[in-house]
C-alpha cells in the first residue's frame, strides 16, 4: 500500500462501493461527528496507522468491507446509535491490537469517553447525550 492509497480505496478493491453505499457512509460519519466527535476524529486520524501496522500481520480487507456493509445495513434500517457503538468497539479493539501506544490526544480523549459511556451507572440515553 502506498501513501497515496486510502483505506476506502483498498476496501473498494475487495468490494466496490455503490453510490448509495458511499452516501450512507458519509451520513454515518456526519452522525458520528454530531454524537461522538472524538470517535469520528480517532477513526479518521488512526485509520492509516492501523492499516499499516495491521498489514504487517495480515490485515483482512474482506473483513473490513463486511464490517462496513453491516454498518450501512444497520444505519439504513434506522439503528444509527447501534452503528456508533459498533464503530467505537471496533476502534478500541483495533487500536489495542495494532497501536496500543498511540499518543494522539483525540485517541486518549476517545478512550476516556469510551470508558465513561460503558459505565454501568449511565443509562443508554445518557450515553448518547454525551
Amino acid at each position: 500500500m502506498t501513501d497515496a492509497d486510502t483505506v476506502c480505496a483498498a476496501v473498494a478493491q475487495v468490494r466496490p462501493w455503490t453510490k448509495e453505499e458511499k452516501n450512507t457512509l458519509r451520513r454515518i460519519v456526519t452522525h458520528c461527528l454530531r454524537v461522538w466527535p472524538s470517535l469520528a476524529r480517532t477513526y479518521s486520524q488512526c485509520q492509516m496507522s492501523l492499516v499499516e501496522r495491521g498489514e504487517a500481520v495480515g490485515y483482512d480487507w474482506n473483513q473490513i468491507a463486511e464490517f462496513d456493509r453491516e454498518l450501512i445495513r444497520l444505519f439504513e434500517s434506522g439503528q444509527p446509535d447501534r452503528v456508533i457503538e459498533m464503530m467505537a468497539d471496533k476502534v478500541k479493539t483495533s487500536m489495542e491490537r495494532y497501536y496500543p501506544d498511540c499518543p494522539l490526544l483525540d485517541y486518549l480523549q476517545f478512550l476516556k469517553e469510551y470508558s465513561e459511556r460503558r459505565s454501568p451507572q449511565m443509562t443508554a440515553a445518557e450515553h448518547l447525550a454525551k
